[in-house]
């Protein structure tokens, strides 16, 4: 006989137990015996359950984690039933099994003669080692393994399939298998070079290439190879798109690209060629209309111009002052400017391909107030009949796009005449073009007017006509020396500049004087007109004046006798020149002595034997004296007078 026994109470396993496993827990009593019954009680929160096995082990089967919990037991035997005492309590700690995971490296996604790695994970359930199983397609691996990993050192068709792992602890538990991963072998790829853009890449923007494998796949390097001309370059990324910004001009060239991944390196093949063609960005041009000078309450539409840049749609950014001012189309109005529109603007377009255009110079749209323009003339005096007029219709400041209208007020009536210019030309001026006039501009659509301008008196006087005057005559001889004046009496205080022509034909111009003295001159119809030089108008032509030129004249002399002269009476001789001109000095000569008179004709009164002889004439005028030849000699023969008785009576 010995004391009521205390049964122990152990397990097979020495730590955790892993859910869908098996744990057995034993009661053992020293000093074994025979015909004993075991109770089991789990310890559930302030509840106890109690469970009895025929022998002195319990096992609980595909373990879950409600089976955790203390553990005690005790025996019982005979009738009435002898018991134990409970044994000292038991933990017994079930935590959820890890689920193993196969990886493959360098991906599942793989092509021919690479080198793959195939590991089984499985994390969690205690600290303790693992075996592995692997299975492909449910079956076990052959060759037989039992590593955490394993390679293929060059991958084959034949090593493609669904791999699936589990692990197995020291302690015989058993880890959930593994979800399939199916391993794809492929042939050794040529990846596919493309571009985010369908046409060229404008200079400033972006481009991305993308080198694509298919089927895809991870762990790769990708190399992009440039050609340019005969020199190639090199860049590597991580992943298969490889983005070039603020493109420039030298970026673009032909463009190849490569992947590489694993250990020991394994390459796909050159994708094709691609050629990127980079060009110019375009620069818009901001257009103002009517004009970038403008006036409170006319309508003012902005326009964003892009030239080049490729055939595509453009949507538009606009700024002013470089800040956004939301508008995305190409132009866009203000339907009543105002003050506050004032300001510098910009844009830039964007294409269907999101690539942008550079942004447009800043054009500054002024807004003034309505304008009253101011009218003047080229003219500061009276205008001259015959000559032209230029009134201005000035804006201040100036800008493009008027229509000028000129009102001249005349009496009681008023005519109106459009220009596209902001001066008015009348031509060949006319009295009645004289009057008072005004102008105002037009712009735009609708129709925007200026205020009138004040009004503008403008005098129309009659255009002077000058008299040509020719001395010494109109008939002159060569080499004589010629005076020409032209007179010009009234056309405002003013001085004149002259012009001469000759049979229509310029002679001299811008003469600064009223009257030329010359010696070389021809025959012909002379006229003049002035210039006036304050303002340029000029006068009216002269009547032609005709001057006829003959070769130095010989003068003929003659006498009023035609036989001797008798003492005592009187005789006249004549020297006369052809043709007949003024300004003559006519000098008489004879051996003993020269005589000059003022017409052409010679007095000897009471003529004495002494007067008797050879007589010459010639002529002279001007200054210097220009002389003609002599005349022919002329004898003049005087004889004594013979009185008779009868005479004397008679004449007394």
């Amino acid at each position: 006989i010995t004391e009521k026994p205390k049964p122990q109470l152990t397990s097979d396993l020495k730590g955790d137990v892993l859910t869908g496993n098996s744990v057995t827990l034993y009661c053992t009593l020293k000093l074994q015996s025979d015909g004993w019954k075991f109770y089991w009680i789990k310890l559930a929160q302030s509840t106890e359950t109690e469970t009895e096995t025929e022998t002195h082990s319990y096992t609980i089967r595909s373990v879950r984690v409600s089976d955790g919990g203390q553990y005690r037991c005790r025996a019982g035997r005979g009738n009435p039933v002898y018991y134990t005492h409970y044994s000292d309590a038991l933990w017994v700690n079930v935590i959820v099994r890890p689920k193993a995971v196969v990886i493959i490296e360098p991906d599942k996604h793989v092509f021919r003669g690479e080198k793959v790695t195939l590991r089984c994970n499985a994390q969690g359930g205690g600290d303790t080692e693992w075996t592995y199983s692997w299975y492909k397609k449910d079956n076990t691996l052959s060759p037989y393994r039992t590593s955490q990993e394993f390679s293929f050192s060059s991958v084959t068709d034949s090593d493609r399939g669904e791999y699936t792992c589990r692990g197995r602890r020291s302690d015989s538990q058993y880890s959930e298998i593994s979800e399939a991963v199916t391993l794809t072998v492929s042939e050794k790829p040529k990846p596919q070079l493309t571009s985010d853009l369908k046409g060229d890449v404008l200079t400033g923007n972006s481009v991305t290439l993308y080198c694509t494998l298919k089927p895809q796949s991870d762990g790769w390097k990708f190399y992009w190879i440039k050609r340019r001309w005969s020199t190639e370059t090199e860049t590597e990324t991580e992943t298969y798109n490889y983005t070039i910004r603020s493109v420039r001009v030298s970026d673009g060239g032909y463009y190849k690209c490569t992947a590489r991944r694993g250990n020991p390196d394994y390459y796909t093949y050159y994708s094709n060629e691609l050629w990127v063609k980079v060009t110019e960005s375009p620069k818009p041009v901001v257009t103002i209309q009517p004009d970038k000078h403008v006036f409170s309450g006319e309508t003012v539409t902005l326009r964003c111009e892009i030239q080049g840049g490729g055939d595509t749609e453009w949507t538009y950014s606009w700024y002013k002052k470089y800040n956004t001012f939301y508008r995305t189309t190409q132009e866009f109005s203000f339907r009543s400017v105002i003050n506050y529109d004032s300001g510098e603007y910009t844009c830039r377009g964007r294409r269907s391909d999101s690539q942008r255009s550079e942004i447009s110079e800043a054009v500054t749209l002024t807004v003034s107030e309505k304008p009253k323009p101011q009218l003047t003339s080229d003219l500061k005096g009276d205008v001259l009949t015959g000559n032209s007029v230029t009134l201005y219709c000035t804006l201040k400041p100036q800008s493009d796009g008027w229509k000028f209208y000129w009102i001249k007020r005349r009496w009681s009536t008023e005519t109106v005449t459009e220009t596209e210019t902001y001066n008015y030309t009348i031509r060949s001026v006319r009295v009645s073009d004289g009057g008072y006039y005004k102008c105002t501009a037009r712009r735009g659509n609708p129709d925007y007017y200026t205020y009138y301008s004040n009004e503008l008196w403008v005098k129309v006087t009659e255009s002077p006509k000058p008299v040509v005057i020719i001395k010494p005559d109109t008939q002159v001889f060569r080499g004589e020396r010629v005076t020409f004046r032209c007179e010009i009496q009234g056309g405002g205080d003013t001085e004149w500049t002259y012009d001469w022509y000759r049979d229509g034909y310029t002679f001299y111009t811008s003469l600064t004087t009223q009257e030329i003295s010359i010696s070389d001159y021809y025959s012909g119809k002379y006229t003049c007109r002035g210039r006036r030089r304050s303002d340029s108008q000029i006068s009216k032509t002269s009547d032609p004046v005709t001057l006829t030129v003959s070769e130095n004249p010989k003068p003929e002399l003659t006498s009023d006798l035609k036989g001797d002269v008798l003492t005592g009476n009187s005789v006249i001789l004549f020297c006369t020149l052809k043709p007949q001109s003024d300004g003559w000095k006519f000098y008489w000569i004879r051996p003993t002595q020269s005589t000059e008179t003022e017409t052409h004709h010679y007095f000897i009164r009471s003529v004495s034997v002494s007067d008797g002889g050879q007589y010459r004439c010639r002529a002279g005028r001007g200054n210097p004296v220009y002389y003609t030849h002599y005349s022919d000699a002329l004898w003049v023969n005087v004889t004594g007078e013979y009185v008779t008785a009868l005479d004397r009576t008679c004449y007394q």
